[in-house]
């Protein structure tokens, strides 16, 4: 299993945080929000390839995408 942390910057936010798991073929992809202890994540949809992964990003996101880094 291979985890990325991707990182966006909007015009309207900068630093909203996803993971996207790879596992068996399949890319699974979590929205973050980040908390003090823990962070809470929630599946916002899974595909094949990374860039359709990267795509339901770019449709979550609330404004126009500026920026993504991918750690």
């Amino acid at each position: 299993m291979t985890k990325r942390k991707v990182v966006v910057d909007t015009d309207r936010q900068r630093g909203q945080l996803y993971y996207v798991n790879e596992y068996d073929g399949r890319f699974y992809v979590y929205d973050v929000d980040v908390g003090i202890l823990f962070d809470d994540k929630k599946k916002i949809g899974e595909s094949r390839n990374l860039a359709d992964a990267l795509e339901i990003i770019k449709s979550h996101v609330s404004g126009t995408v500026r920026d993504i880094r991918i750690k």
